[in-house]
């Protein structure tokens, strides 16, 4: 070979080497435009995240605070109900004072003993009211 075809062929080795120089810049480029693509779309998405993450919390305290507001609500029912109850008995604890003290009064007639009723008084009856009313209380 000669010094002019050597020369050519180092002259084109250098050039192919120059080009491939070139692609493989090129190609770091790329890779580093990828990269800042890529982060961008993590933050895109970290963002995304936290913003669900929120909204879920959001939800859970609403519903949460539901749930306290119902069973609130419930609760001011069952005093109400119980309020109601207790003053129901008491009226029928007082009723029923108030008949024992309107028989002790009246005389028992014949009647009333020979079929074995008790004119006098309910000492059963009182005792069950007085248990439902501490029943109630403590319930």
């Amino acid at each position: 070979m000669s010094t002019t075809s050597q020369s050519r062929s180092a002259a084109n080795t250098i050039a192919n080497a120059d080009a491939e120089i070139a692609r493989f810049k090129d190609i770091l480029r790329q890779i580093d435009e990828l990269e800042m693509e890529f982060d961008k779309y993590v933050g895109e998405l970290s963002d995304i995240s936290k913003k669900k993450q929120k909204r879920r919390k959001n939800r859970n305290r609403a519903s949460e605070e539901s749930v306290k507001s119902t069973v609130r609500t419930a609760t001011c029912s069952i005093q109400t109900m119980r309020c109601t109850s207790i003053s129901q008995l008491q009226k029928q604890i007082e009723e029923s004072e108030e008949a024992t003290s309107m028989n002790k009064s009246a005389p028992e007639s014949g009647r009333d003993s020979l079929l074995g009723l008790n004119t006098g008084p309910n000492v059963e009856t009182e005792d069950v009211m007085n248990q439902q009313l501490v029943e109630i209380n403590n319930g």
